[in-house]
């Protein structure tokens, strides 16, 4: 066990406690609701039609250019908490990673990774250009999506210089399949001369920076009208 296997149980318990806790009020309040429930019929109908609205985005994509931005974060979202789960396991054991699914499988993972953080980069540019230099009618003024966008460019931002960092150190062998942190690892060894030693400093330092993102985010969401990334599904 090491230090920050320590630190990551005091932190995380208490911010997925936290998180937990403002969950179990909204549930509580759910509960509590006293309207007439609706019959539980067409489910196939259900079930395919919330298929199309969560994975496909079917939804959102009427509106073609946010659409588009929205579904690669959504999709960005779900291949990238993969990896922020396999932080959260080798931080709580120093060996455990992801690595058993074998090497062709972790190297398609690793890129799908890689791509999905740039991709969701590229969804959160397009949606600040539009909210704070096209301003369409209709959209007003909202702190939360500001909260919310600042979040998901720290997140991004934060996992390519992990990695980027984390490649100078260890040269990992799946190194190959991570074109965008490759570059930025160019960037901060041979631009800026960051040795060895003084990146695994800075991996270590920016995966923090990330997962503390991660447990900051899970605690804003339950009072935030983005709660819909949590209860659009359900719904």
């Amino acid at each position: 066990m090491t230090w920050q296997t320590i630190v990551f149980i005091l932190v995380a318990g208490a911010a997925f406690g936290y998180s937990g806790h403002r969950f179990s009020i909204l549930y509580k309040l759910m509960k509590a609701h006293q309207g007439k429930a609706r019959p539980l019929d067409r489910v196939p109908e259900r079930i395919g039609t919330t298929i199309l609205n969560v994975l496909g985005q079917q939804a959102v994509l009427r509106k073609k250019g946010i659409g588009i931005a929205h579904t690669l974060i959504f999709w960005g979202f779900l291949i990238i908490s993969l990896g922020t789960l396999e932080q959260f396991i080798s931080t709580l054991h120093q060996d455990a990673s992801l690595e058993f699914i074998g090497r062709p499988l972790y190297q398609g993972f690793s890129f799908l990774h890689d791509l999905f953080t740039m991709l969701v980069l590229a969804g959160v540019a397009f949606a600040a250009w539009r909210r704070y230099l096209v301003r369409p009618e209709g959209l007003g003024k909202s702190h939360d999506a500001n909260v919310v966008l600042a979040f998901t460019t720290g997140l991004m931002v934060s996992i390519l210089l992990m990695h980027g960092f984390q490649l100078i150190a260890h040269q990992p062998w799946y190194a190959g399949s991570m074109p965008f942190s490759s570059a930025v690892a160019a960037f901060l060894e041979h631009g800026l001369g960051f040795t060895p030693g003084l990146s695994s400093i800075f991996g270590t330092l920016f995966k923090w920076v990330h997962m503390l993102l991660v447990m900051g985010f899970s605690m804003y969401i339950p009072g935030s009208k983005h709660l819909h990334i949590v209860a659009a599904g359900p719904n």
